[in-house]
């Protein structure tokens, strides 16, 4: 009788998988910068759409849209004018 052949013995570790590295950090370019959208021609636009709306809906939406685009420019540009309105 031949004499046994001894196995290899079995790894109880899986192959681990392939690990990708992580991107190298790299100073490119700042990002390019607009010029700012224009604050006011944006309160134009939302408060044509409030034109758009009956009465009530219509002044609602004045007034959300005043109170968005006025903070801290209340009687300082003509588009935020709150003295001289009469009740």
């Amino acid at each position: 009788m031949p004499a046994p052949v001894p196995e290899a013995p079995k790894s109880e570790e899986r192959p681990k998988a392939r690990e990708i590295p992580p991107a190298p950090v790299t100073q490119g370019a700042p990002p390019v910068r607009t010029a700012p959208a224009d604050r006011w021609d944006d309160m134009a636009r939302e408060l044509a759409v409030c034109d758009e709306k009956n009465a009530i809906a219509g002044a609602f939406c004045v007034d959300s849209t005043r109170r968005k685009y006025c903070t801290d420019y209340w009687d300082r540009v003509p588009q935020c004018r709150v003295t001289g309105i009469k009740p």
